[in-house]
């Protein structure tokens, strides 16, 4: 029998360790750039952020359709001359209004500040569910928050946004409903807080919907009502779930078990079967804790960005930054009422699931093991106290 040791909030090798992984984080970001400005590229690696400064450059130039076409990246490109990444926009139009303050600073300075802002968003966020130096440090030394932030994605933001509307979601639905519209921007993210708000509080769901259709409206006012059947028509969802070999290398970014089942060689209809038994698990799992009376709440709330996880096949590397606030509401709980045996284990290896698919070679690719920690941690959290009154 495996014998787990007992894990100590306040152990202090934790925190030793968790300083070195954000100094190695760092010292490899820093010295990536200088390469790059040393080399006189100009662009500093292959950033998607390219692509939200470009959309928002677009709807400065009173011309936001661009986006959704061949102008995008032709400005990415145009600004960036010796990026080979093709750069697309494929949010909704309300999304214009939440990224537009970008296009009026140079990319680079603009991507600097965007990453700055966001991790110290999603920072101030995690002290807000546990203010602890471990939870600190276990935010900045995330590989997902690195992976993130070399990328310029929004992972941190949509984190951010998911954890403070968890947090806000019994006392202060108004707050709790802005933050779900906010997440919104990006759909797929925000189903399983959805159906939380659904199931726990419909208040915050009512505020949700209409904030959103806030955005919405005036997203339209702005840019008028054709972007949105422009937008509709770019989706890729089509593309994406019917790729043909040619397209498969998208698959290795991907982190979802539909993306692994592809890049296995399975066809579409045999990769969407896992997935949806993963997708459906989760969902239950979530169901079953919210619905539950003598469940804590740090529980409920650290199963849903979890879930969110399992939920979406279009899913890369650096969204798992997006375990962060659900990691934070389970230190909580732990603080509170003591770890059990291998649990801190699991959240290590949750916490280190993007680093399997950033660096997982062709054969490892094939075996998904951070969607098998995420249904691992979801069965842990649904039986942890289930000997609580």
């Amino acid at each position: 029998m495996i014998h787990w040791p007992v894990f100590s909030p306040n152990d202090p090798k934790a925190l030793k360790y968790l300083k070195l992984f954000f100094a190695l984080h760092l010292a490899v970001m820093i010295m990536m750039v200088m390469t790059w400005v040393m080399g006189g590229v100009g662009l500093f690696g292959n950033r998607d952020f390219i692509g939200f400064w470009a959309a928002s450059r677009l709807l400065h130039d009173r011309h936001p359709e661009w986006a959704y076409d061949y102008h995008l990246n032709a400005l990415a490109h145009a600004t960036f001359p010796g990026s080979l990444t093709p750069f697309g926009w494929i949010h909704p139009p309300t999304t214009f209004l939440l990224y537009w303050p970008l296009g009026v600073m140079p990319c680079n300075l603009a991507w600097g500040l965007f990453v700055v802002a966001t991790t110290g968003f999603l920072l101030l966020v995690i002290r807000r569910i546990i203010d602890t130096k471990l939870a600190f440090w276990a935010t900045l030394a995330s590989p997902a928050l690195a992976f993130n932030a070399w990328n310029g994605q929004s992972g941190a933001l949509n984190a951010a946004f998911l954890g403070l509307a968890l947090l806000t979601m019994e006392k202060r639905p108004l707050t709790a409903g802005l933050n779900g519209a906010l997440l919104a921007c990006k759909p797929h993210l925000s189903a399983v807080l959805f159906l939380v708000e659904l199931l726990h509080c419909r208040k915050a769901l009512a505020f949700t919907l209409l904030i959103i259709l806030a955005l919405a409206g005036l997203a339209t006012c702005y840019m008028g009502l054709p972007i949105w059947q422009v937008w509709w028509h770019s989706m890729p969802l089509n593309d994406f779930a019917t790729s043909n070999a040619g397209r498969l290398q998208i698959y290795d970014r991907l982190a979802s078990i539909f993306a692994v089942a592809r890049y296995d060689g399975l066809g579409v209809t045999q990769s969407w079967i896992p997935h949806a038994i993963a997708a459906l698990s989760a969902v239950a799992i979530v169901v079953a804790l919210w619905r539950k009376p003598n469940v804590a709440f740090d529980i409920k709330a650290a199963a849903v960005p979890l879930a969110t996880l399992l939920l979406s096949p279009y899913l890369f590397y650096y969204d798992y930054v997006l375990v962060l606030p659900g990691l934070a509401f389970w230190m909580r709980h732990i603080c509170r009422n003591g770890s059990k045996a291998g649990e801190m284990h699991l959240m290590m290896g949750v916490w280190l699931s993007s680093m399997w698919v950033y660096f997982s070679g062709s054969f490892l690719h094939r075996i998904p093991l951070p969607q098998m920690l995420l249904l691992a941690a979801l069965f842990f959290l649904l039986r942890r106290d289930r000997e609580q009154p």
